[in-house]
């Protein structure tokens, strides 16, 4: 129990440490997963030396593990919708194929396990255990950026300071129309905007293959029709990308002679953590304001930048599987 509490005790203040230190960082919410995972196991192995408290644990944790499951069907629901909603847009064609292939994985995961329930076979015990290994590291993944993601949006804040105001650039619609996405984050700059006496508003985004227009000519012609003044709008139409959004537009700042992290960004709710973390490696602002995505749409989005974070350090996490199946197999085996 003193090493529970002794690991416990570590983990505490390295997060603590690391959130006064780094504000956006993925390690953030490694860290509270572990932290809650190790406070869990220590809790569990206290309770078994008290029936009546051994016995509430376990109910606990049961009505945890139901809600669990109904929250995770219910999220599925959400990406198995959107996907089919979305799957004649090609932009979302990669995203949907990952979604079709994680729901095949899990089905034929639970049918493996169905099979060596019925008929225990080694060979098959080793599928299941390397299978299930796999899939609690994505899970583990897919919570630990999330509490990274609640993390950085409960210490995020727009102060009255800030110099500049960046909207990332977000597809259009029919090639040449602000799409209903980007037309939220353009009305959620121009509502920050006027609390900040109507700072310098870059708009960035370049030009798609299927757009007439850059994102920036655009976004530039719908904050002239809502009257925001055309001298304080800065157009960055050459990224095509976040990290280029961020990379061009403090070359702009720098050779303004403004401090790149003397501003604020707008984007999309999901998107506000990503970039976040892409800002900071760039040297600039990671503050953010986030235009509301709509509900049905949320998870779909938030599970893109899900994957393409984990994509970001691809090569780190097969190594990570590698070494874990080995280490599984090995423990298994003996």
């Amino acid at each position: 129990m003193a090493t529970s509490i002794i690991i416990i005790l570590g983990l505490a203040c390295s997060l603590g440490l690391s959130l006064i230190h780094h504000r956006v960082r993925l390690m953030n919410g490694v860290l509270a997963m572990l932290l809650l995972m190790m406070v869990m196991v220590s809790i569990t192995a206290f309770s078994q030396r008290y029936f009546w408290i051994n016995r509430f644990w376990l109910l606990g944790l049961t009505l945890a593990g139901c809600l669990l499951v109904l929250v995770s069907l219910w999220i599925g629901v959400q990406l198995l919708q959107t996907a089919w909603m979305t799957r004649h847009n090609h932009r979302y064609r990669l995203v949907n194929g990952t979604i079709a292939a994680m729901f095949i994985s899990i089905l034929v995961l639970i049918g493996l396990v169905a099979l060596v329930i019925i008929k225990p076979m080694w060979w098959l015990q080793v599928i299941v255990v390397g299978l299930s290994f796999v899939t609690s590291y994505f899970v583990f993944w897919w919570l630990a950026y999330g509490i990274g993601f609640l993390i950085y949006k409960h210490q995020n804040q727009v102060v009255v300071t800030q110099q500049y105001i960046l909207v990332l650039g977000a597809g259009l619609n029919y090639g040449n129309q602000v799409s209903l996405s980007l037309k939220a984050r353009l009305d959620k700059a121009l509502a920050v905007a006027d609390k900040l006496d109507h700072p310098w508003l870059i708009l960035s985004g370049g030009q798609g293959n299927d757009e007439t227009l850059t994102e920036a000519e655009a976004m530039a012609a719908y904050c002239e029709r809502k009257g925001y003044p055309q001298q304080n709008l800065v157009l960055e139409a050459a990224s095509t990308s976040t990290a280029e959004n961020m990379a061009f537009t403090k070359a702009w700042l720098v050779e303004q002679g403004i401090t790149p992290t003397e501003g604020v960004f707008v984007t999309s709710d999901y998107h506000t953590y990503r970039a976040a973390l892409l800002a900071q490696k760039v040297g600039v602002t990671t503050r953010s304001a986030g235009a509301k995505t709509e509900a049905k749409a949320f998870w779909h989005a938030y599970f893109r930048e899900y994957c393409a974070i984990m994509f970001r350090y691809r090569w780190w996490h097969m190594l990570a599987i590698l070494l874990g199946m080995i280490l599984t197999g090995l423990i298994f085996v003996n």
